[in-house]
């Protein structure tokens, strides 16, 4: 019988007790739940600030107390998107690095850190993340090595990629997503990036980044969520509100106010302390400090705190929702430089920014103001010329007369009229004089109750019928007969850029040119109010509301020309001149147009552009909106 043959079991090297222990205390890290610590205790015992005043001391909360609700909603179950759109430098980084360093400890998972232009990760991990990983002694014996664009953890991997690499987008699932830089991100990348999360359903996405334009991706966001934001309480009657610099309506907020934000430097909020703080009509920036308030909102308080309040203010901080009708699991915040305890960011220091942008723009150069109403207020730029006078581009108009001052250079006034379609009958006037160079005056505006009273104010500021005209798009047919019975012109606006119109060569008797202008001369039928029969035609001037809105922005904000205003103008004029905005349109395609919205009473506006199309019809400006095409011969 052949011998047997005897197989030995194999036999597995035991763990030395170092591997051992080594493989006990991973799985004892991957099993431990995360804590129920407030991530801002968390990081004030384990994270080492790496940059700013305060780099090489632990975080603390006092440094930016509002962080403290932005973690929570980081944390909060269900939670699956939190939105940051605020000024720069207010921590938006350093918070997502934080809620990163934490996840890393007690919730790990893979993780995708996406920023604008991949060229500038390299950078970002040297100079920011990594620092703050090594420096944290609960994260840093976490790290196993660093592969391109990959970082490997102990439990998962951190994925670094750029918004404008499509096919980097594209990988594999993921359950955390960190959006840095999103006012930079090209256009469509959130929307890949997004799919991402599907597998994971408690998947997060935490996007951060300095205010950009309006309506863009990250404002859109913003909108959609909760629109958190910091309130404080005023120390002598307690009411609520934020630390808003202004009254008026802006891309955030969306209703305008009697009182409150910063005030003092002006004669506007503290007659007659511009002989102080503005001599001779140029602003002493020492003396401005010096008066800079912050004032409670509500009328019946209008408390005023200086900047060495401000401390004690923010004390009282707590968040606010604007859109208490969000979903519940985005979450959106924002915030500006005011709120800051950065000495960079003080008051009066910031209110010197916001008075040299404003000198800035008077000169044609609106950088430094989308610079202040982007990286300090935290607010997207309005693309619209409608909001002028938040920018001192309507009292950059004024010059020293007065209304019923004789004008030596006027060779020509015009008179236009719009009918108030509410409130009953009434008529909205104005009446500008131009000089020969093209230059104009406001001489005078109002509002008749009546026809009557409507042509008494032309024969008392000595307009020339033919130089009147009114608006026919309101009660068309009482408007026509108005005109014909005191001869004035009748004009119609209409939203369209501009009309092709053929007229006879100059020179050339038998050849006509197609010639593209933003106006129109047409006819209009007049009929009898009673028995309804035709009695007339008059001429109708049509002109294209889009254009004319862009030329008269440009002689408003000083681009081109030189249209002024009487230094008493009243608010009124400024509201009605104000009161429509130049906003983007994005198209099915993609391409980008504008557009001009109306968010208020705009008569004297439209007196205004009626004023200006008869000023190009007359020639006394010229139409820089004109083109020709190729001339054709007429067949006579």
């Amino acid at each position: 019988m052949a011998e047997g043959i005897t197989i030995e079991p194999e036999v597995l090297d035991p763990m030395d007790s170092a591997e051992a222990q080594e493989f006990a205390e991973f799985l004892s890290r991957l099993c431990e739940p995360p804590s129920d610590e407030p991530t801002e205790h968390w990081a004030e015992k384990h994270v080492l600030v790496q940059d700013g005043p305060f780099a090489g001391s632990h975080w603390r909360l006092q440094f930016t107390p509002f962080i403290q609700y932005i973690f929570a909603a980081m944390r909060k179950t269900g939670m699956k998107r939190v939105t940051l759109m605020f000024s720069a430098q207010y921590l938006k980084t350093t918070a997502i690095i934080i809620n990163f360093l934490r996840n890393a400890k007690e919730d790990p998972s893979d993780v995708m850190w996406v920023m604008a232009d991949a060229d500038h990760i390299g950078d970002f991990v040297a100079k920011r993340l990594m620092p703050y990983i090594e420096n944290c002694e609960v994260v840093a014996p976490l790290v196993k090595r660093t592969r391109g664009m990959m970082i490997q953890f102990e439990a998962f991997n951190l994925l670094l990629r750029g918004s404008n690499s499509k096919s980097k987008l594209q990988s594999d699932p993921i359950r955390f997503i960190y959006c840095d830089e999103r006012r930079e991100w090209r256009k469509g990348a959130i929307d890949i990036l997004r799919k991402r999360l599907r597998t994971f359903p408690n998947a997060l996405e935490i996007s951060a980044g300095t205010a950009g334009n309006q309506d863009d991706e990250l404002h859109t966001d913003y909108d959609e969520g909760s629109q958190t934001r910091a309130h404080i309480n005023c120390l002598k009657c307690g009411h609520s509100q934020p630390i808003r610099f202004g009254r008026d309506v802006s891309a955030i907020w969306k209703t305008a106010r009697e009182c409150g934000g910063f005030v003092g430097w002006s004669n506007e909020s503290n007659p007659g302390i511009e002989e102080i703080t503005r001599p001779d009509g140029v602003w002493n920036y020492e003396e401005v400090k010096k008066h800079v308030r912050f004032e409670c909102e509500n009328p019946k308080c209008r408390a005023r705190y200086t900047n060495n309040q401000k401390y004690e203010l923010l004390r009282t901080m707590h968040p606010h929702d604007y859109n208490p009708n969000a979903p519940k699991d985005h979450a959106s915040f924002g915030g500006s430089a005011f709120e800051a305890i950065w000495e960079s960011c003080d008051w009066d220091k910031l209110v010197e920014e916001f008075l040299k942008a404003v000198e800035q723009a008077r000169k044609g150069n609106i950088a430094p103001m989308i610079a202040f109403i982007t990286e300090t207020l935290g607010e997207p730029w309005m693309d619209r010329l409608g909001v002028i006078q938040n920018f001192g581009f309507l009292e950059a108009r004024k010059q020293k007369y007065d209304f019923d001052e004789v004008w030596p250079e006027e060779k020509i006034r015009f008179m236009a009229a719009d009918r108030g379609e509410a409130g009953g009958e009434h008529y909205w006037w104005v009446v500008r004089a131009f000089a020969l160079s093209g230059k104009s005056r406001l001489i005078a505006y109002g509002k008749a109750s009546s026809k009557a009273e409507l042509e008494q104010q032309r024969k008392d500021y000595r307009v020339d019928p033919n130089n009147s005209m009114l608006d026919t798009g309101h009660e068309t047919q009482d408007c026509y007969r108005f005109c014909l019975a005191h001869g004035w012109k009748a004009f119609k606006g209409e939203d369209r850029d501009y009309y092709l119109v053929v007229i006879r060569h100059p020179t050339k008797p038998n050849v006509t040119k197609t010639v593209r202008r933003v106006w129109l001369r047409s006819d209009a039928q007049v009929y009898n109010a009673q028995t309804k029969l035709r009695i007339a035609t008059i001429k109708l001037f049509l002109f294209g509301n889009h254009p004319l809105n862009e030329l008269l922005a440009e002689f408003m904000t000083g681009l081109i020309g030189e249209w002024t205003i009487p230094t008493d103008v009243s608010k009124l004029y400024f509201e009605h001149m104000t009161s429509e905005r130049r906003e983007k349109v994005i198209g099915p395609r993609g391409q980008v147009s504008y557009i001009w919205k109306c968010y208020g009473e705009n008569h004297l506006r439209d007196c205004e552009r009626m004023i200006k199309t008869a000023a190009i019809i007359s020639k006394t400006i010229n139409a820089t909106q004109e083109d020709h095409s190729k001339p054709k011969p007429q067949n006579n």
